[in-house]
């Protein structure tokens, strides 16, 4: 099946930026509300894909479906084929076993440098594990932006001896 290219590098130059501009009342009744506002306002800012092409060159539909993570996905029309993909692929949240929504928090609370394993445990029942993980993920995906995108520290035409 033919996806979407990543969409991981779009997190931290589009995103980051979006959510360091938006309140906490704003995240939780605008966007995590549930999971499908949350993969809405995904989709309208480009870290989920808005269509998926079967490798039969068909255009999958999206839906809820049994037997797929959450039940979202998309299917291919053709009735021989019935082929699912989750709706995830492609996406940050790829791999991950825990909510959307809670993903999308979490995001928040590291763009707004609330970050402690005590203050992440309380407010969102995370594991210690989980959070390092979820830490080592996006500080990878900072890394990757860095290289990708290299910006100059310090002055300019300064030069050290």
């Amino acid at each position: 099946m033919a996806i979407a290219p990543s969409l991981q590098p779009l997190l931290v130059p589009t995103i980051v930026p979006v959510i360091e501009e938006m309140t906490l009342e704003q995240l939780f009744r605008n966007i995590t509300i549930d999971e499908d506002t949350c993969i809405a306002w995904l989709k309208s800012n480009g870290l989920f894909a808005t269509g998926m092409m079967c490798k039969c060159a068909r255009i999958m539909r999206p839906g809820t479906f049994s037997g797929i993570a959450n039940g979202k996905g998309w299917r291919c029309p053709e009735k021989s084929f019935k082929k699912i993909a989750y709706m995830r692929i492609g996406s940050f949240s790829e791999s991950a076993h825990i909510p959307l929504t809670e993903s999308l928090e979490f995001l928040y609370f590291w763009a707004d440098n609330l970050q402690t394993t005590a203050f992440l445990h309380k407010n969102l029942g995370w594991g210690e594990h989980t959070i390092t993980h979820w830490r080592n993920f996006l500080r990878d995906l900072c890394v990757e932006e860095f290289l990708v995108n290299p910006q100059p520290i310090g002055l300019l035409d300064t030069h050290l001896s």
